[in-house]
């Protein structure tokens, strides 16, 4: 199965879609940033943050599921929906976030809390572009 490039994203994604795709982009930039920064600052060892780093992206992954990507035959393009099963995710996912720090500490100590937390937001947003790419890829594929 062949990626969709860039062109098949501009003329085939629906823009909502696409805008929230470079958010998410721009959101796990400013936060692999944050993370390399106070890693550097603080002297944090790279364990933690990278475990957490990895354990973000599937949970990302698994998230990005919580979006039905279909093909929208009247428009021509792909677009994205919330269902029941996705709003069961998002709010396990919304949890998450809210007690992020305090599951953190459960299991990092001090200094590393702030490298780990943007680590671990860094993967969730890698996580949910490679999913929704993975699901927007095949279905261009499909209606191509």
């Amino acid at each position: 199965m062949k990626s969709a490039t860039l062109e098949h994203y501009r003329t085939n994604v629906d823009r909502r879609l696409r805008n929230r795709l470079i958010l998410y982009i721009l959101i796990s930039i400013v936060m692999v940033g944050l993370f390399i920064y106070h890693v550097v600052t603080d002297h944090v060892m790279l364990w933690y943050p990278l475990i957490a780093l990895v354990i973000g992206f599937f949970l990302g992954w698994f998230i990005s599921r919580s979006r039905s990507v279909s093909w929208d035959a009247n428009a021509r393009k792909v677009i994205s929906r919330i269902d029941l099963y996705g709003m069961v995710i998002l709010l396990i996912y919304l949890a998450s976030v809210l007690y992020r720090e305090q599951i953190i500490a459960y299991f990092v100590n001090g200094s590393s809390i702030l490298a780990t937390t943007f680590a671990f937001a860094a993967g969730i947003m890698f996580g949910r572009v490679w999913g929704i790419h993975g699901r927007v890829s095949e279905v261009i594929a499909e209606n191509m």
